[in-house]
């Protein structure tokens, strides 16, 4: 894993940020660390697929699902949390891509499945998650932060 990550600050508000993700490393682990803000999500997104496309990640349910995980677990960190930063991850491992958000050890609840009803607008995410990856989890660090991990499959592309 990249031990720095890189910072995402000035760009969130311009039409800049479409051409970041052809500055974005190219191959191996990635994260990035972004203040928690709605827009972060898409741009994060976006950066997510450049990576999917630097580590050859063709197959589009994985990539579909690797968007979602990385849309659902930041927007989480995001609402959830009290943190000035948060951190995403991305790394292949074997046949998965594993995604990974951090937040700073302010979270106001611990993540957990919820049994929301079907029909309501939020509180589905990390069902619909656990019941899509490979694998979840939460890892809480020695200085109170907590992070939230998924392996999403990658199934080799037949085109």
């Amino acid at each position: 894993m990249d031990p720095t990550p890189r910072k995402l600050d000035e760009w969130l508000d311009g039409e800049h940020s479409l051409d970041l993700a052809g500055g974005w490393p190219a191959g191996g682990p990635t994260s990035f660390s972004t203040p928690p803000v709605d827009r972060a999500v898409p741009i994060c997104r976006r950066l997510a697929r450049a990576w999917l496309d630097a580590e050859q990640v063709h197959d589009e349910g994985a990539r579909y699902l690797t968007l979602l995980v990385l849309s659902e677990l930041l927007t989480n960190a995001i609402r959830h949390s009290e943190s000035t930063r948060i951190t995403g991850s991305l790394w292949k491992s074997g046949g998965l891509v594993l995604v990974e958000v951090r937040d700073q050890a302010r979270t106001s609840s611990v993540p957990r499945l919820n049994s929301a009803d079907r029909d309501a607008d939020h509180g589905r995410g990390l069902a619909l998650i656990a019941e899509s990856v490979q694998g979840w989890g939460t890892q809480f660090g020695t200085d109170g932060s907590c992070a939230v991990w998924a392996a999403v499959p990658i199934t080799p592309s037949l085109s």
